[in-house]
């Protein structure tokens, strides 16, 4: 195999408890020729202390300590400009990888040619069930056209660290929105897609995501509402490609961000929170929106049905049917999974 070098970006915040698992489980990678960067995102904890005193000296880590706490995207840019490697992809101090991810998914890059590999994860929660990721992947190679087409519809995960990415894009053309608190991430995959030739998706879970109550995901915030934006945040150029050679399937990813906002939102819903879910929900809920995701093919009748409700009966409906939505959400999934 032609042993090219990959670099792995991993931002720490106030990571003391998870950071030595994290980097552990890379350091264990069957994959050797590689280098870890560690942003250090002026942790407030006892992480900077953890990574000094126990991979200062390892001469494939790189340690980076920011002066001042600058986000999580700008520790990621700062991570691709001093990246090394051919390759790039990314870990969260939050999670773990398994041993043989690199060495697989490498593998299949140089034996493919390929711009990108993807594989599958599986979500851990922290009182212990797990549970398998909803993509459906098998070992094929897509086109350009062919994984435009699909990320656009949610056919693939939208997430970073499931990827390996080649270097070159990423440094000329690719960055991460730092004006976005949630969304970056899709928007990054989606900056990137559009640059490729092609990209193979795995079918094989390599990386363990663990679901953290305290993430901006699991927290009602107005950050929330930064899903409306990401499809505006697409530059002029790609906005219009998109329009023009991708219709419907751009139509449903415009609608989508706002649902996406919507159903965070009504996953934390509480007697506690009801007021500030409401008033949030209500801003993402324009009508022509609303219209969009219920008419395009690629919704499902589901998630078609529930979008009515809330158009036609509104959100105060719509919440109390919400723990409804959310079981059978989980009874759609696990069927789904269980005939993969």
């Amino acid at each position: 195999m032609d042993n090219k070098l990959l670099s792995i970006i991993v931002p720490v915040y106030n990571c003391e408890s998870t950071i030595e698992r994290c980097i552990d489980s890379i350091l264990k990678s069957k994959y050797s020729n590689l280098e870890i960067l560690i942003i250090n995102d002026a942790s407030q904890d006892n992480s900077k202390n953890i990574i000094e005193s126990k991979y200062f000296n390892n001469n494939i880590v790189k340690v980076i300590n920011m002066d001042k706490n600058m986000g999580v995207s700008f520790c990621r840019n700062l991570g691709i400009e001093n990246a090394s490697g051919e390759y790039i992809t990314f870990v969260d101090a939050d999670d773990y990888i398994a041993d043989n991810m690199y060495k697989d998914m490498m593998n299949i890059i140089n034996d493919n040619n390929v711009d990108c590999c993807v594989c599958d994860y599986l979500e851990v929660f922290l009182n212990g069930p797990t549970q398998k990721s909803k993509y459906k992947y098998h070992n094929d190679v897509l086109n350009r056209q062919e994984v435009i087409k699909r990320y656009l519809v949610d056919r693939i995960s939208p997430a970073i660290w499931d990827k390996i990415f080649k270097a070159d894009i990423l440094k000329k053309y690719v960055r991460f929105n730092e004006e976005l608190k949630v969304g970056e991430d899709i928007l990054f995959c989606l900056d990137f897609f559009y640059r490729v030739e092609s990209v193979y998706l795995l079918n094989e879970i390599n990386y363990f995501y663990i679901q953290q109550e305290e993430s901006v995901m699991h927290v009602v915030s107005p950050k929330l509402l930064q899903f409306k934006e990401v499809a505006n945040s697409i530059e002029e150029e790609k906005y219009n490609y998109y329009s023009e050679n991708y219709n419907e399937e751009f139509n449903y990813f415009k609608s989508a961000m706002f649902m996406r906002g919507i159903h965070s939102l009504t996953m934390l819903y509480d007697k506690q929170n009801k007021k500030q879910v409401m008033e949030y929900i209500i801003k993402l809920c324009e009508k022509e929106i609303l219209n969009l995701h219920i008419k395009n093919k690629y919704t499902s009748k589901f998630i078609a049905l529930e979008t009515f409700i809330i158009k036609v009966f509104g959100v105060r409906i719509h919440l109390i049917l919400s723990p409804i939505y959310i079981r059978m959400r989980a009874i759609i999934r696990k069927v789904n999974r269980g005939i993969r």
